[in-house]
């Protein structure tokens, strides 16, 4: 919590934990999303695209263009890294 707070100006967090005592203090650092394990992959797709939503609101409309198509993503998982393509 204390660095996600450190970090909120400058990224977007999602957090993805077990415990969800944490929840109200992490939505008062303005974080994107908090998602409760076990995760399903609909949950997380929502997250991820909730975060690209408030990514592309940053950006003037001018000079706004579609995301690419070939976006990637690395999700770690126990003790593995898992990498997704969007």
């Amino acid at each position: 919590m204390q660095l996600a707070g450190l970090l909120t100006d400058k990224y977007q967090i999602i957090f993805t934990t077990a415990y969800s005592e944490y929840a109200v203090e992490s939505y008062e650092l303005n974080i994107i999303d908090y998602l409760l394990k076990p995760i399903t992959f609909e949950r997380f797709i929502k997250s991820v695209q909730k975060a690209r939503n408030l990514i592309n609101e940053d950006k003037p409309i001018v000079n706004k263009i579609e995301p690419p198509t070939n976006t990637t993503f690395f999700v770690k998982t126990g003790k593995a890294v898992v990498k997704l393509c969007f």
